[in-house]
């Protein structure tokens, strides 16, 4: 993966595999993990992911590394050899309050580490230390990604993605007011659309998704289309697209506030009524918003039905039982 993506992240994260000594007090199984293998077979593996994430960084980035063991090798010593092995390699010092002390003095940087102790705190037993990449002077040495490792196109000219691009616009077009198509429209057009097995993602403008890597998400999950009897595609939105829209950015709503009949129903998944709806307005996505003080705020999609009522989708995962 670091080969697919130098110098590629802002920020990374290792939240590395330990030996789990700061867990003890109340994981039975890290004990007994940590009977099993020795705190060096970690440590060898903590530097090995290490190589990785720091071959992703990119010069001025930031590399936050943290495990819940006591060990000295898998946490200071690991520190100290990312100093000695990358000349770029600078600690930033953490900020600490109460109950949090500095990392064991095997140098005297690694004052800026952290160290977490139960008997200090309300937690376990943990290690952090945040790391800053220099930022080069020739900006010229920056590799560059070899132009055939990255998608030429996330839209090609089968049936399907002309299919469900065509679901997507009628989609927007329908669900989302008037005076906000030209705001909606320029976001689109300064990223990147990516359609993949019917799900559809929007991706910052410049990011690229490189071939043969294994992908979870990219970007915002806008939704996936279906295939309905007789061939017709339909775009169905995700909740994380209308998570990321306005109260204003939908033309059709419904609203209340939390202690609402139409917000407490709404929140278990039963069908309810919008009286501002009309007949003619049949199968047509909206927004149902929750009121709080003075602002709207969008909850989950609903979709219109004959007689005034709203089909509920929100998440069946989140749903309320009482």
């Amino acid at each position: 993966m670091a080969a697919l993506l130098p110098e590629y992240f802002d920020a990374v994260l290792v939240d590395a595999p330990c030996s789990g000594s700061g867990m003890f007090r109340r994981d039975p199984e890290a004990r007994e993990s940590w009977l099993q293998f020795d705190r060096l077979h970690y440590a060898g593996l903590q530097r090995g992911i290490l190589r990785s994430a720091w071959a992703m960084l990119r010069p001025g980035g930031r590399l936050v590394y943290s495990t819940c063991t006591f060990s000295l090798a898998e946490n200071e010593e690991v520190i100290a050899w990312m100093l000695e092995t990358y000349p770029d390699c600078r600690i930033q010092p953490i900020s600490k309050p109460e109950g949090v002390d500095d990392g064991l003095p095997l140098t005297t940087e690694m004052s800026g580490t952290a160290r977490i102790w139960p008997h200090r705190t309300m937690g376990d037993g943990h290690f952090c230390a945040l790391l800053v990449k220099a930022e080069r002077d020739d900006r010229a040495e920056v590799k560059s990604v070899d132009p055939e490792v990255w998608e030429k196109s996330n839209v090609d000219e089968s049936w399907e993605t002309k299919a469900a691009r065509e679901a997507f616009d009628l989609f927007i077009a329908e669900t989302l007011a008037v005076d906000r198509l030209s705001l909606f429209v320029a976001a689109m057009n300064r990223g990147t659309l990516r359609y993949d097995r019917g799900r559809l993602h929007l991706l910052t403008a410049g990011i690229q998704v490189p071939v043969g890597l294994r992908k979870v998400k990219t970007g915002l999950f806008l939704g996936q289309t279906r295939r309905l009897r007789g061939q017709r595609v339909v775009f169905e939105p995700s909740h994380a697209f209308l998570m990321s829209l306005t109260a204003s950015d939908f033309s059709r709503t419904a609203s209340g506030s939390s202690d609402s009949d139409l917000i407490r129903r709404y929140l278990r998944g039963e069908t309810t009524i919008n009286p501002g709806l009309t007949m003619s307005e049949s199968g047509y996505y909206g927004a149902v918003l929750l009121k709080y003080g003075e602002h709207l705020w969008p909850l989950g999609w609903m979709k219109t039905m004959p007689g005034n009522q709203m089909k509920n989708l929100y998440p069946q995962a989140w749903l309320r039982l009482i």
